[in-house]
């Protein structure tokens, strides 16, 4: 089920998306030194620890963008990201592309936490970022073929996957963040569809 490239090929080379490639890494081999369990503890994202008044916590809403869990975390996330990466950077430009994806990190986090607002679970990763990545190609790219099936197929199929997971959830499990996915994603496709939008090129007025 999961493709690994695509057959869309970019106008120049992807800057943004290999540097948050890079940094992923890095950051990982810090928490496999500094110690995976612990390093999750400490910059984490938890729910019930986040005062936005006081703005305690929200500098773990960045943070915890580029920690994983351990090695098939960071993996996936990655091959996901380098697959969808480049091809929505090659539309909307670089420096909108890592605005872009920042906001839709953001917004994934707050919608997590929103879910499960009292929550003491740690949330970590770079999926809901990713996933917003997701929803712009969707909307950018619907027609794009991973293993000659259209990629309108591939991403509604998992988005349709993370809302029946968000759905079955019970309170104050602790696993996938499912709705840091969809808000993610939802986000991404939002944002892209107002960046069609405007590019739309306006018919010009005939007099009368």
């Amino acid at each position: 089920m999961l493709p690994f490239t695509d057959q869309k090929p970019t106008r120049r080379a992807p800057v943004v998306t290999p540097l948050l490639l890079a940094v992923n890494i890095l950051v990982f081999l810090w928490q496999y030194r500094y110690g995976l369990g612990r390093s999750i503890k400490v910059v984490g994202l938890v729910p019930a620890d986040l005062h936005p008044l006081n703005y305690i916590g929200l500098e773990h809403v960045f943070i915890s963008m580029f920690t994983h869990v351990g090695v098939w975390h960071l993996m996936g996330n990655m091959l996901f990201l380098w697959i969808f990466g480049d091809n929505v950077e090659d539309e909307i430009g670089r420096i909108k592309f890592l605005g872009f994806y920042l906001f839709c990190g953001v917004v994934a986090c707050a919608a997590y936490a929103m879910c499960n607002p009292f929550s003491a679970t740690p949330l970590v990763g770079a999926s809901g970022a990713i996933s917003g990545v997701l929803g712009a190609y969707l909307l950018l790219h619907p027609t794009s073929r991973f293993f000659r099936i259209p990629a309108w197929f591939w991403l509604l199929l998992w988005i349709g996957l993370q809302i029946f997971a968000f759905a079955n959830e019970n309170p104050g499990h602790k696993g996938v963040a499912h709705g840091a996915h969809v808000g993610g994603f939802i986000t991404g496709a939002i944002l892209a569809l107002c960046h069609r939008l405007r590019k739309r090129p306006v018919a010009p007025r005939t007099g009368v």
